[in-house]
């Protein structure tokens, strides 16, 4: 199910608040970050407020990115949780939620798995991507280690060659963790290269851009918050999005994320 009206305005404060202490981390051990995707767009198009998307996405330079995991638990509250698959193990994803474990938000995708369910908001690290025969076999790998990887979420409605590329994934990395360890060994194994990609991201071949654009920055307004965006960020959003400036069909201004249970009022723990 989508989020009500309500549910939605309250998502926004959840997120909001997520991402004020995201930035105030990154401020005090020196990180660089960006907004990226509807939030960037938000922060372009919509005024600085979070348009009918439903998350709020971030990105960091693979340096910066590990830095900022290996040292912004210290700085949490309490009730916020930085999630990796090193500290929740059955999550699979190379990419890091920000999450408050105060609520509930069970996607449809990730009901089966035992992890933190709070609300969150997406820490995406940005890697090196490789040139010539080397990016083809990146590709390659990448797709059949995220296939076996990807299993373990709910996905009834595969086509058949998905069914097929899962049946050769499993077999070529039978051991989960295993195929894990290759992935994250695969997406940081280029730590200098004129372009960078977003593994995670769901533009596909859009994901992959110059490091150019993400050379400079140039502070913006969201939600209320100064946050860092490219500097040639008009690059960035018109290569994604095309006139970025100009809204969608209304048909297609809703979220994309599906939850079978949403509770900004009772912790996750409540119902797994």
């Amino acid at each position: 199910m989508e989020p009500t009206k309500e549910q939605l305005e309250r998502l926004k404060i959840c997120e909001r608040d997520m991402l004020a202490c995201f930035v105030n981390i990154c401020e005090k051990i020196g990180v660089k970050y960006f907004v990226l995707g509807g939030t960037l767009l938000g922060a372009v198009r919509h005024s600085g407020f979070i348009p009918w998307d439903d998350d709020v996405d971030v990105c960091m330079l693979r340096e910066d990115y590990e830095q900022f995991i290996a040292q912004a638990a210290a700085y949490l509250p309490d009730y916020y949780f930085l999630q990796t698959h090193q500290t929740d193990p059955q999550y699979p994803n190379n990419f890091a939620k920000l999450r408050d474990s105060r609520t509930t938000y069970i996607e449809t995708s990730a009901k089966n798995l035992r992890i933190n369910h709070g609300v969150y908001i997406d820490i995406f690290p940005m890697d090196y991507y490789p040139e010539g025969f080397a990016a083809k076999v990146y590709e390659i790998k990448k797709r059949l280690l995220s296939r076996r990887i990807n299993s373990v979420y709910y996905l009834p409605d595969m086509g058949f060659k998905a069914k097929l590329s899962g049946i050769v994934a499993r077999i070529l990395y039978p051991d989960l963790e295993k195929a894990i360890a290759k992935r994250e060994k695969l997406f940081s194994s280029y730590r200098n290269a004129s372009r960078l990609v977003n593994n995670s991201g769901a533009w596909s071949e859009k994901e992959i851009i110059p490091v150019q654009w993400f050379e400079g920055e140039t502070e913006l307004i969201f939600e209320g918050i100064k946050v860092k965006a490219p500097a040639k960020y008009d690059q960035w959003l018109s290569f994604v999005y095309g006139d970025y400036m100009s809204l969608p069909p209304e048909a297609e201004r809703t979220g994309h994320h599906y939850a079978d249970i949403i509770d900004l009022d009772r912790p996750y723990s409540e119902y797994i």
